[in-house]
Protein backbone atom coordinates (compact mmCIF):
# COMPACT_ATOMS: atom_id res chain seq x y z
CA UNK A 1 0.00 0.00 0.00
CA UNK A 2 2.65 2.29 1.16
CA UNK A 3 4.65 1.51 -2.55
CA UNK A 4 1.52 2.40 -4.35
CA UNK A 5 1.05 5.26 -2.33
CA UNK A 6 4.50 6.81 -3.24
CA UNK A 7 4.32 5.94 -6.71
CA UNK A 8 0.61 8.32 -6.72
CA UNK A 9 2.98 11.02 -5.29
CA UNK A 10 5.66 10.68 -7.64
CA UNK A 11 3.25 11.01 -10.57
CA UNK A 12 1.65 13.96 -8.59
CA UNK A 13 -1.67 12.32 -9.02
CA UNK A 14 -2.87 14.18 -5.80
CA UNK A 15 -6.82 12.83 -5.27
CA UNK A 16 -5.41 9.18 -5.30
CA UNK A 17 -2.71 9.63 -3.11
CA UNK A 18 -4.91 11.20 -0.63
CA UNK A 19 -7.06 8.45 -0.92
CA UNK A 20 -4.00 6.02 -1.05
CA UNK A 21 -2.92 7.97 2.88
CA UNK A 22 -6.18 7.81 4.33
CA UNK A 23 -6.18 3.80 3.81
CA UNK A 24 -2.48 3.64 5.01
CA UNK A 25 -3.72 5.64 7.91
CA UNK A 26 -7.00 4.00 9.18
CA UNK A 27 -4.75 0.57 9.16
CA UNK A 28 -1.64 1.95 10.97
CA UNK A 29 -2.78 5.12 12.60
CA UNK A 30 0.39 6.82 12.37
CA UNK A 31 0.66 10.41 13.05
CA UNK A 32 2.91 10.82 10.26
CA UNK A 33 0.34 9.43 7.84
CA UNK A 34 -1.65 11.71 9.41
CA UNK A 35 -0.11 14.44 8.81
CA UNK A 36 0.70 12.84 5.02
CA UNK A 37 -2.76 12.97 4.60
CA UNK A 38 -3.04 16.93 5.73
CA UNK A 39 -0.33 17.73 3.05
CA UNK A 40 -1.84 16.14 0.43
CA UNK A 41 -5.31 17.23 1.00
CA UNK A 42 -3.72 20.82 0.59
CA UNK A 43 -3.02 19.90 -2.99
CA UNK A 44 -6.31 18.73 -3.82
CA UNK A 45 -9.00 21.21 -5.52
CA UNK A 46 -11.37 22.52 -2.45
CA UNK A 47 -14.14 24.67 -2.84
CA UNK A 48 -14.94 27.81 -0.38
CA UNK A 49 -17.94 28.40 1.49
CA UNK A 50 -20.63 30.15 0.59
CA UNK A 51 -21.26 33.59 2.12
CA UNK A 52 -24.59 32.76 2.75
CA UNK A 53 -26.95 30.05 3.46
CA UNK A 54 -24.01 28.07 4.97
CA UNK A 55 -25.94 25.40 6.22
CA UNK A 56 -27.41 23.66 3.37
CA UNK A 57 -24.68 23.81 1.46
CA UNK A 58 -22.54 21.94 4.61
CA UNK A 59 -24.85 19.37 4.99
CA UNK A 60 -25.57 18.49 1.25
CA UNK A 61 -21.73 17.50 0.63
CA UNK A 62 -21.54 16.18 4.01
CA UNK A 63 -24.30 13.48 3.80
CA UNK A 64 -22.21 11.58 0.82
CA UNK A 65 -18.25 11.22 1.67
CA UNK A 66 -15.80 12.70 -0.23
CA UNK A 67 -12.17 12.79 0.86
CA UNK A 68 -11.49 15.34 -1.11
CA UNK A 69 -14.22 17.21 -0.89
CA UNK A 70 -13.85 16.51 2.76
CA UNK A 71 -11.06 19.22 2.85
CA UNK A 72 -13.64 22.04 2.17
CA UNK A 73 -15.86 20.85 4.65
CA UNK A 74 -13.66 20.47 7.80
CA UNK A 75 -12.17 23.84 6.77
CA UNK A 76 -15.72 24.99 6.83
CA UNK A 77 -17.52 23.19 9.70
CA UNK A 78 -17.46 25.55 12.43
CA UNK A 79 -18.52 28.72 9.76
CA UNK A 80 -22.04 29.45 11.67
CA UNK A 81 -22.32 26.63 13.31
CA UNK A 82 -23.87 28.52 16.46
CA UNK A 83 -27.03 29.00 14.40
CA UNK A 84 -30.19 27.33 14.41
CA UNK A 85 -30.73 26.99 10.66
CA UNK A 86 -32.07 23.23 10.72
CA UNK A 87 -35.05 22.23 12.45
CA UNK A 88 -34.53 19.55 15.37
CA UNK A 89 -37.33 17.51 13.58
CA UNK A 90 -34.91 17.10 10.60
CA UNK A 91 -32.23 16.35 12.86
CA UNK A 92 -34.35 13.65 14.64
CA UNK A 93 -35.24 12.29 11.17
CA UNK A 94 -31.43 12.31 9.67
CA UNK A 95 -29.54 11.22 12.65
CA UNK A 96 -31.92 9.90 15.34
CA UNK A 97 -29.57 6.98 16.68
CA UNK A 98 -26.83 9.37 17.23
CA UNK A 99 -28.77 12.46 18.62
CA UNK A 100 -31.15 10.04 20.98
CA UNK A 101 -28.83 10.63 23.96
CA UNK A 102 -29.17 14.49 23.69
CA UNK A 103 -32.67 14.19 23.50
CA UNK A 104 -32.61 11.41 26.26
CA UNK A 105 -30.23 13.60 28.54
CA UNK A 106 -32.72 16.37 28.69
CA UNK A 107 -36.82 16.68 30.09
CA UNK A 108 -39.85 15.95 28.46
CA UNK A 109 -41.18 19.48 29.12
CA UNK A 110 -40.20 22.15 27.97
CA UNK A 111 -39.01 20.01 24.90
CA UNK A 112 -35.37 19.90 24.06
CA UNK A 113 -34.65 21.40 20.41
CA UNK A 114 -30.53 21.93 20.93
CA UNK A 115 -31.19 26.06 20.17
CA UNK A 116 -28.38 27.70 19.61
CA UNK A 117 -26.47 24.85 18.48
CA UNK A 118 -28.27 22.81 15.38
CA UNK A 119 -25.88 23.76 12.63
CA UNK A 120 -23.31 22.26 14.93
CA UNK A 121 -25.38 18.87 15.84
CA UNK A 122 -26.49 18.47 12.88
CA UNK A 123 -22.25 18.85 11.53
CA UNK A 124 -21.28 16.50 14.08
CA UNK A 125 -24.00 13.59 13.45
CA UNK A 126 -22.88 13.79 9.83
CA UNK A 127 -18.96 13.78 10.53
CA UNK A 128 -19.66 10.81 12.65
CA UNK A 129 -21.36 8.89 10.24
CA UNK A 130 -18.49 9.30 7.80
CA UNK A 131 -15.22 6.60 7.40
CA UNK A 132 -12.61 7.88 9.83
CA UNK A 133 -10.75 10.86 8.96
CA UNK A 134 -8.17 12.15 10.66
CA UNK A 135 -9.31 15.62 9.51
CA UNK A 136 -11.97 14.95 11.82
CA UNK A 137 -10.34 14.90 14.45
CA UNK A 138 -9.28 18.21 14.37
CA UNK A 139 -12.30 19.41 13.97
CA UNK A 140 -13.86 17.85 16.89
CA UNK A 141 -10.84 18.84 18.98
CA UNK A 142 -11.60 22.42 17.98
CA UNK A 143 -15.35 22.06 18.88
CA UNK A 144 -14.12 20.14 22.65
CA UNK A 145 -11.76 23.18 23.42
CA UNK A 146 -13.71 26.09 22.66
CA UNK A 147 -16.32 24.86 24.54
CA UNK A 148 -19.31 27.22 22.69
CA UNK A 149 -22.29 25.14 23.79
CA UNK A 150 -23.97 25.28 26.91
CA UNK A 151 -27.64 25.08 27.32
CA UNK A 152 -29.42 26.65 30.09
CA UNK A 153 -31.66 24.88 33.14
CA UNK A 154 -33.30 22.68 32.37
CA UNK A 155 -31.28 21.24 29.69
CA UNK A 156 -27.94 21.76 31.18
CA UNK A 157 -27.23 18.23 30.91
CA UNK A 158 -27.75 17.97 27.35
CA UNK A 159 -24.34 19.84 27.55
CA UNK A 160 -22.99 17.54 29.82
CA UNK A 161 -24.09 14.96 26.73
CA UNK A 162 -22.72 17.05 24.08
CA UNK A 163 -19.28 16.92 24.97
CA UNK A 164 -19.60 13.52 25.57
CA UNK A 165 -20.74 12.82 22.33
CA UNK A 166 -17.10 14.79 21.15
CA UNK A 167 -14.77 12.53 23.70
CA UNK A 168 -16.23 9.21 22.12
CA UNK A 169 -15.36 11.27 18.74
CA UNK A 170 -11.95 11.17 19.35
CA UNK A 171 -11.80 8.33 20.97
CA UNK A 172 -12.80 6.43 17.98
CA UNK A 173 -10.67 8.28 15.71
CA UNK A 174 -7.46 7.56 17.62
CA UNK A 175 -5.35 10.70 16.43
CA UNK A 176 -2.84 11.45 19.20
CA UNK A 177 -2.15 14.79 17.32
CA UNK A 178 -4.92 16.41 19.09
CA UNK A 179 -3.03 15.57 22.67
CA UNK A 180 -1.79 18.67 22.92
CA UNK A 181 -4.71 20.50 22.71
CA UNK A 182 -6.57 18.48 24.94
CA UNK A 183 -3.73 18.74 27.44
CA UNK A 184 -4.29 23.18 27.37
CA UNK A 185 -8.19 22.15 28.16
CA UNK A 186 -6.78 20.19 31.26
CA UNK A 187 -4.94 23.73 32.23
CA UNK A 188 -7.47 26.44 30.91
CA UNK A 189 -11.19 24.58 30.46
CA UNK A 190 -13.05 27.30 28.28
CA UNK A 191 -16.41 26.18 29.33
CA UNK A 192 -19.41 28.65 30.28
CA UNK A 193 -20.00 27.04 33.52
CA UNK A 194 -17.91 25.80 36.39
CA UNK A 195 -19.68 22.39 36.27
CA UNK A 196 -18.83 22.47 32.49
CA UNK A 197 -15.21 23.02 32.86
CA UNK A 198 -14.91 20.69 35.61
CA UNK A 199 -16.97 17.85 32.89
CA UNK A 200 -14.37 19.23 30.41
CA UNK A 201 -11.41 18.37 32.37
CA UNK A 202 -12.37 14.88 33.08
CA UNK A 203 -13.23 13.77 29.48
CA UNK A 204 -9.98 14.84 28.21
CA UNK A 205 -8.51 13.10 30.47
CA UNK A 206 -10.26 10.22 29.71
CA UNK A 207 -9.78 10.84 26.02
CA UNK A 208 -5.98 11.64 26.39
CA UNK A 209 -5.26 8.13 28.10
CA UNK A 210 -7.18 6.52 25.38
CA UNK A 211 -5.31 8.02 22.70
CA UNK A 212 -1.55 7.73 24.69
CA UNK A 213 -2.65 4.07 24.87
CA UNK A 214 -3.15 3.56 20.74
CA UNK A 215 -0.11 5.32 20.78
CA UNK A 216 2.11 2.72 22.12
CA UNK A 217 -0.16 -0.10 20.38
CA UNK A 218 0.28 1.45 16.91
CA UNK A 219 3.21 -0.19 14.56
CA UNK A 220 6.12 1.55 14.07
CA UNK A 221 6.84 2.41 10.57
CA UNK A 222 10.07 1.75 9.77
CA UNK A 223 10.04 4.10 6.88
CA UNK A 224 8.61 6.87 9.18
CA UNK A 225 11.11 9.65 8.43
CA UNK A 226 10.85 9.23 4.81
CA UNK A 227 7.16 9.36 4.79
CA UNK A 228 7.67 13.21 6.24
CA UNK A 229 9.41 14.02 3.44
CA UNK A 230 6.64 13.21 1.26
CA UNK A 231 4.41 15.71 -0.38
CA UNK A 232 6.15 18.64 1.76
CA UNK A 233 4.13 21.73 2.39
CA UNK A 234 4.84 24.78 0.37
CA UNK A 235 6.52 27.20 1.95
CA UNK A 236 4.45 30.18 3.25
CA UNK A 237 5.51 33.66 2.24
CA UNK A 238 6.74 35.31 5.15
CA UNK A 239 5.00 39.10 6.36
CA UNK A 240 7.24 41.74 6.49
CA UNK A 241 5.63 44.24 7.61
CA UNK A 242 5.11 44.88 11.89
CA UNK A 243 1.69 43.95 12.20
CA UNK A 244 2.03 44.88 15.47
CA UNK A 245 3.47 48.58 14.91
CA UNK A 246 -0.01 49.32 12.48
CA UNK A 247 -1.71 48.08 15.59
CA UNK A 248 -0.45 50.56 17.48
CA UNK A 249 -0.72 53.66 14.91
CA UNK A 250 -4.14 52.90 14.41
CA UNK A 251 -5.48 54.52 16.98
CA UNK A 252 -4.31 57.93 15.86
CA UNK A 253 -6.85 58.20 12.94
CA UNK A 254 -8.51 57.51 10.17
CA UNK A 255 -5.74 57.27 7.63
CA UNK A 256 -3.45 55.07 10.20
CA UNK A 257 -6.25 53.08 10.61
CA UNK A 258 -6.95 52.31 6.94
CA UNK A 259 -3.10 51.41 6.57
CA UNK A 260 -4.01 48.86 9.13
CA UNK A 261 -7.42 47.76 6.96
CA UNK A 262 -5.02 47.69 3.84
CA UNK A 263 -2.33 45.54 5.06
CA UNK A 264 -4.71 43.09 6.89
CA UNK A 265 -6.73 42.47 3.77
CA UNK A 266 -4.07 42.14 1.97
CA UNK A 267 -3.28 39.17 3.72
CA UNK A 268 -6.89 37.56 3.66
CA UNK A 269 -7.99 39.00 7.07
CA UNK A 270 -11.76 40.23 6.99
CA UNK A 271 -11.02 42.07 10.67
CA UNK A 272 -10.05 45.05 7.54
CA UNK A 273 -12.88 45.15 6.20
CA UNK A 274 -14.80 46.20 9.51
CA UNK A 275 -12.11 48.98 9.58
CA UNK A 276 -13.08 49.97 6.25
CA UNK A 277 -17.09 50.22 6.41
CA UNK A 278 -16.09 51.77 9.97
CA UNK A 279 -14.12 54.78 8.43
CA UNK A 280 -16.45 55.14 5.37
CA UNK A 281 -19.13 56.31 7.76
CA UNK A 282 -22.95 55.98 6.43
CA UNK A 283 -25.64 53.81 8.37
CA UNK A 284 -25.63 51.06 5.28
CA UNK A 285 -21.82 50.39 6.48
CA UNK A 286 -22.11 50.72 9.98
CA UNK A 287 -24.93 47.77 9.84
CA UNK A 288 -22.79 45.61 7.42
CA UNK A 289 -19.91 46.41 9.77
CA UNK A 290 -21.72 45.01 12.85
CA UNK A 291 -22.60 41.93 10.88
CA UNK A 292 -19.63 41.17 10.14
CA UNK A 293 -17.97 41.75 13.41
CA UNK A 294 -20.94 39.30 15.23
CA UNK A 295 -19.97 36.58 12.35
CA UNK A 296 -16.48 36.57 13.09
CA UNK A 297 -16.04 37.15 17.02
CA UNK A 298 -15.26 34.39 17.97
CA UNK A 299 -12.45 33.44 15.02
CA UNK A 300 -11.06 37.37 15.69
CA UNK A 301 -11.19 37.99 19.35
CA UNK A 302 -10.22 33.79 20.70
CA UNK A 303 -9.59 33.36 23.92
CA UNK A 304 -10.78 37.34 24.53
CA UNK A 305 -14.13 36.55 23.45
CA UNK A 306 -13.91 34.65 27.24
CA UNK A 307 -13.04 37.98 28.68
CA UNK A 308 -14.52 41.10 26.50
CA UNK A 309 -18.56 41.88 28.44
CA UNK A 310 -19.41 42.21 24.57
CA UNK A 311 -22.48 44.19 25.19
CA UNK A 312 -20.38 47.19 27.33
CA UNK A 313 -17.69 47.24 24.74
CA UNK A 314 -17.46 50.13 22.08
CA UNK A 315 -15.57 49.90 18.75
CA UNK A 316 -14.15 53.96 17.04
CA UNK A 317 -13.44 53.31 13.68
CA UNK A 318 -13.80 49.67 13.33
CA UNK A 319 -11.59 49.18 16.71
CA UNK A 320 -12.11 48.21 19.99
CA UNK A 321 -12.15 51.44 22.11
CA UNK A 322 -13.82 50.66 25.42
CA UNK A 323 -13.05 47.41 26.81
CA UNK A 324 -15.07 45.79 29.51
CA UNK A 325 -13.45 42.95 31.12
CA UNK A 326 -14.71 39.91 33.08
CA UNK A 327 -18.02 37.88 32.45
CA UNK A 328 -20.05 35.90 35.08
CA UNK A 329 -18.50 32.64 33.19
CA UNK A 330 -14.84 33.66 32.63
CA UNK A 331 -12.49 31.26 33.80
CA UNK A 332 -9.81 33.08 35.73
CA UNK A 333 -7.07 31.83 33.68
CA UNK A 334 -8.07 33.44 30.64
CA UNK A 335 -7.43 37.21 32.10
CA UNK A 336 -4.30 37.45 32.16
CA UNK A 337 -3.46 35.43 29.15
CA UNK A 338 -5.39 37.65 26.90
CA UNK A 339 -4.11 41.03 27.68
CA UNK A 340 -1.83 40.60 24.82
CA UNK A 341 -4.23 40.11 22.14
CA UNK A 342 -3.81 42.62 19.60
CA UNK A 343 -7.52 44.35 19.46
CA UNK A 344 -6.04 45.78 23.14
CA UNK A 345 -3.39 47.71 21.15
CA UNK A 346 -5.92 50.28 20.71
CA UNK A 347 -8.40 50.57 23.65
CA UNK A 348 -8.29 53.69 25.91
CA UNK A 349 -10.92 52.61 28.57
CA UNK A 350 -10.54 49.39 30.79
CA UNK A 351 -13.56 49.38 32.91
CA UNK A 352 -14.53 45.67 34.87
CA UNK A 353 -17.62 44.15 34.02
CA UNK A 354 -20.54 43.44 36.65
CA UNK A 355 -19.68 40.02 37.28
CA UNK A 356 -15.60 40.55 36.91
CA UNK A 357 -13.51 39.10 39.40
CA UNK A 358 -11.55 41.59 41.69
CA UNK A 359 -8.15 39.14 41.37
CA UNK A 360 -8.77 38.33 36.97
CA UNK A 361 -9.04 42.04 36.81
CA UNK A 362 -5.82 42.89 38.25
CA UNK A 363 -4.05 40.41 36.26
CA UNK A 364 -5.66 41.48 33.27
CA UNK A 365 -4.64 45.15 33.85
CA UNK A 366 -1.17 43.92 35.04
CA UNK A 367 -0.53 41.57 32.13
CA UNK A 368 -1.41 44.52 29.42
CA UNK A 369 1.55 45.67 27.16
CA UNK A 370 0.06 49.06 27.55
CA UNK A 371 -2.56 50.20 30.66
CA UNK A 372 -4.54 52.84 28.90
CA UNK A 373 -4.63 56.32 30.54
CA UNK A 374 -8.23 56.06 31.85
CA UNK A 375 -9.14 52.59 33.85
CA UNK A 376 -12.11 51.79 36.11
CA UNK A 377 -11.52 50.19 39.51
CA UNK A 378 -14.17 48.97 41.97
CA UNK A 379 -13.06 50.10 45.96
CA UNK A 380 -12.28 46.41 46.58
CA UNK A 381 -10.04 46.21 43.87
CA UNK A 382 -7.38 48.99 45.24
CA UNK A 383 -5.94 46.59 47.55
CA UNK A 384 -4.52 43.97 44.70
CA UNK A 385 -4.27 46.41 42.31
CA UNK A 386 -1.95 47.84 44.62
CA UNK A 387 -0.17 44.63 45.64
CA UNK A 388 0.79 43.94 41.85
CA UNK A 389 2.59 46.88 40.99
CA UNK A 390 3.81 50.36 42.78
CA UNK A 391 2.92 52.74 40.41
CA UNK A 392 0.56 52.69 37.54
CA UNK A 393 0.32 54.99 35.05
CA UNK A 394 -3.19 55.99 35.15
CA UNK A 395 -4.47 59.60 34.21
CA UNK A 396 -7.92 59.52 34.85
CA UNK A 397 -9.33 57.09 37.59
CA UNK A 398 -12.71 55.65 37.16
CA UNK A 399 -13.61 54.98 41.10
CA UNK A 400 -16.82 52.71 41.79
CA UNK A 401 -17.07 53.22 45.64
CA UNK A 402 -19.17 49.69 46.41
CA UNK A 403 -19.45 50.37 49.78
CA UNK A 404 -21.68 47.94 50.96
CA UNK A 405 -18.63 45.56 50.09
CA UNK A 406 -16.05 47.68 51.84
CA UNK A 407 -14.42 46.19 55.08
CA UNK A 408 -11.98 49.36 55.35
CA UNK A 409 -12.90 53.02 55.56
CA UNK A 410 -13.12 54.97 51.81
CA UNK A 411 -10.57 56.74 53.23
CA UNK A 412 -8.19 54.24 53.98
CA UNK A 413 -8.88 52.91 50.08
CA UNK A 414 -8.03 56.29 48.87
CA UNK A 415 -5.20 56.41 50.79
CA UNK A 416 -3.53 53.47 49.05
CA UNK A 417 -5.14 54.33 45.42
CA UNK A 418 -2.76 57.51 45.84
CA UNK A 419 0.03 55.86 46.57
CA UNK A 420 0.06 53.96 43.39
CA UNK A 421 -1.68 56.43 41.27
CA UNK A 422 0.40 59.45 41.20
CA UNK A 423 -0.33 60.95 38.03
CA UNK A 424 -3.79 60.34 38.52
CA UNK A 425 -5.20 64.01 37.15
CA UNK A 426 -9.08 63.75 36.92
CA UNK A 427 -11.10 61.49 39.01
CA UNK A 428 -14.55 60.04 38.48
CA UNK A 429 -17.46 58.78 40.80
CA UNK A 430 -19.75 56.77 38.44
CA UNK A 431 -21.60 55.20 41.53
CA UNK A 432 -25.24 54.85 40.82
CA UNK A 433 -26.96 54.07 43.79
CA UNK A 434 -23.74 54.44 45.86
CA UNK A 435 -23.64 58.33 46.99
CA UNK A 436 -23.64 58.52 50.72
CA UNK A 437 -22.07 60.86 53.20
CA UNK A 438 -19.11 59.00 53.45
CA UNK A 439 -18.06 59.96 49.89
CA UNK A 440 -18.88 63.20 50.50
CA UNK A 441 -16.35 63.11 53.59
CA UNK A 442 -13.59 62.13 51.39
CA UNK A 443 -14.08 64.87 48.00
CA UNK A 444 -12.37 68.07 49.96
CA UNK A 445 -9.21 65.97 50.58
CA UNK A 446 -8.31 64.00 47.55
CA UNK A 447 -5.88 67.19 46.22
CA UNK A 448 -3.95 66.57 49.00
CA UNK A 449 -3.89 62.75 48.17
CA UNK A 450 -3.07 62.80 44.51
CA UNK A 451 -0.48 65.84 43.72
CA UNK A 452 -1.55 66.04 39.93
CA UNK A 453 -5.82 65.94 40.32
CA UNK A 454 -7.13 68.95 38.72
CA UNK A 455 -11.15 67.18 38.29
CA UNK A 456 -13.41 65.48 40.45
CA UNK A 457 -16.92 64.39 38.72
CA UNK A 458 -19.32 63.13 40.43
CA UNK A 459 -22.18 61.35 38.76
CA UNK A 460 -25.89 61.97 40.34
CA UNK A 461 -27.59 61.57 37.60
CA UNK A 462 -30.10 59.16 39.57
CA UNK A 463 -32.17 59.83 42.19
CA UNK A 464 -30.90 60.83 45.62
CA UNK A 465 -32.34 62.71 48.55
CA UNK A 466 -32.98 66.05 49.08
CA UNK A 467 -30.51 66.47 51.59
CA UNK A 468 -27.60 64.54 49.80
CA UNK A 469 -28.04 66.98 46.30
CA UNK A 470 -27.95 69.76 48.96
CA UNK A 471 -24.83 68.55 50.67
CA UNK A 472 -23.03 68.03 47.02
CA UNK A 473 -24.42 71.34 45.90
CA UNK A 474 -22.52 72.74 48.47
CA UNK A 475 -19.47 70.73 48.03
CA UNK A 476 -19.45 71.97 44.22
CA UNK A 477 -19.93 75.67 45.25
CA UNK A 478 -16.70 75.34 48.00
CA UNK A 479 -14.37 73.56 45.97
CA UNK A 480 -13.87 74.78 42.24
CA UNK A 481 -12.37 71.08 41.23
CA UNK A 482 -15.80 69.80 41.68
CA UNK A 483 -17.97 69.18 38.85
CA UNK A 484 -21.56 67.34 39.40
CA UNK A 485 -23.24 65.99 36.66
CA UNK A 486 -27.28 66.53 38.63
CA UNK A 487 -28.65 65.03 35.06
CA UNK A 488 -32.65 65.62 35.14
CA UNK A 489 -32.75 65.84 38.82
CA UNK A 490 -31.80 69.47 38.86
CA UNK A 491 -31.26 71.28 42.33
CA UNK A 492 -34.07 73.64 43.50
Amino acid sequence: MLDELAGAIEEAAWSRALVLALDAWRELRAPVLADLVDRLAARCPTEPAPSQRVQPWWMQRARTYDPVGATALCASASAFAHKSDVTWEAIVAAYGPFVRRLHDAAPREPKFRGVGHRNLIERLAALAAWPDDPRVARVVAGWFADAAVAWPHPHDRAAHVFYELLADELVRLRDPRVIPLLEQVLAEPRAKTVGLREHQRVLATRVIDSLAESAVRAPLLDNADAIARWAPAPTLEVTARDERALWLEAARGDDARLVLADHLLEHGDRRGEIITLACAGGDDNARRSSALLHQYWDRWMGDLALVLDRGHCTFVGGLLDIATIGLHSTPEWAYPKVAHHRELTTISTVRPGWNASDKGYVAFLHALDRVPSRVRLTATMIEPFALVRPSWPVRTLELVTNLSDLRVPLAHVIRIAASVLPDVEALELPMPGQLRDEVLEVIPELPRQFPKLARVHVDAAHWIGDELRTALVDLATRHAFVEVDHGRFRPR
